[in-house]
């Protein structure tokens, strides 16, 4: 026990030293590019590296890329309504209870719309798929190879929480209340690995959120949720400074969501997987 223990811990630990080292190459390679690209540079290195370096630990790996949900399976055509539903959820839902209003990023109607977008698209691509290919692939797999599936689910998702501390300067408070929305979103995440027997829906659905979510801490925001600063000392509902994403309708939604997931697995598993 003690041992699978020590290894659960120990493959997480990796897991965030392996986030950080691709971050860490993808920074190292932009200045080479002009300016105005290091951004996008950056996170294509990122992607680049955590994808191949991992696919070919999947492809040696006893089991081969299955093993770690990396077999292309096929996403259901309803995955892709659903990741562009969920985050407007969110969103508007959010923009009623703060009594705000959701406010596009002014470069998307000038000169520098399309670059805008791009940067925005490419952004959120990489943290959806690096991040479900190292928490929901690799400890995710290797996690419950170790201690069993509930510990699966549960402990990648705190350390994904966890990891996203490094987003920036938050408060203790925000901190607790991204622990706690950080772990139901990466529930969420596990549960839609489970359903669909990989990662990549999962991925698709990470990605898009990232890009259509609002966030005060999103490196290219497409929107942002403005609303009476008197709300912003309420953490339940504003989520803090990590934003709408950590608050109690975000985690309530993410629970809502995995408890849905759970339900239909039981009762019609043949609906979330296979190929469309």
């Amino acid at each position: 026990m003690l041992v699978r223990s020590l290894k659960t811990i120990a493959i997480s630990i990796f897991g965030v030293a392996y986030l950080i080292l691709g971050q860490f190459i993808g920074a190292m390679v932009a200045p080479v590019f002009p300016e105005k690209f290091t951004g996008i540079v950056s996170y294509f290195t990122y992607l680049l590296f955590v994808f191949i370096t991992l696919m070919l630990f999947a492809r040696f790996k006893k089991g081969g890329p299955e093993s770690l949900g990396f077999n292309f399976i096929g996403i259901k055509w309803w995955w892709f309504v659903f990741a562009l539903v969920l985050p407007w959820v969110l969103n508007l839902v959010m923009m009623v209870l703060l009594h705000g209003s959701i406010v596009p990023d002014p470069n998307l109607s000038g000169n520098n719309a399309i670059f805008t977008l791009i940067a925005a698209i490419i952004s959120g691509l990489t943290a959806g798929f690096t991040e479900e290919m190292i928490f929901r692939g690799l400890l995710f797999s290797k996690v419950k190879e170790y201690s069993g599936t509930l510990v699966a689910v549960i402990f990648p998702s705190f350390v994904f929480a966890a990891a996203h501390i490094l987003n920036g300067a938050i408060s203790i408070a925000s901190i607790i209340m991204l622990l706690l929305g950080g772990t139901a979103v990466g529930i969420m995440f596990s549960m839609i690995r489970i359903a669909t027997g990989s990662i990549w829906a999962g991925a698709l659905v990470h990605s898009v959120w990232d890009i259509l979510i609002v966030s005060p801490l999103s490196e290219s925001p497409l929107f942002s949720l403005s609303f009476n600063d008197s709300l912003k000392g309420n953490l339940l509902l504003s989520g803090g400074d990590f934003g709408i994403e950590t608050s109690l309708p975000a985690i309530l939604l993410y629970t809502l969501v995995a408890l849905g997931l759970y339900y239909t697995m039981k009762k019609y598993p043949s609906i979330l997987k296979l190929k469309y």
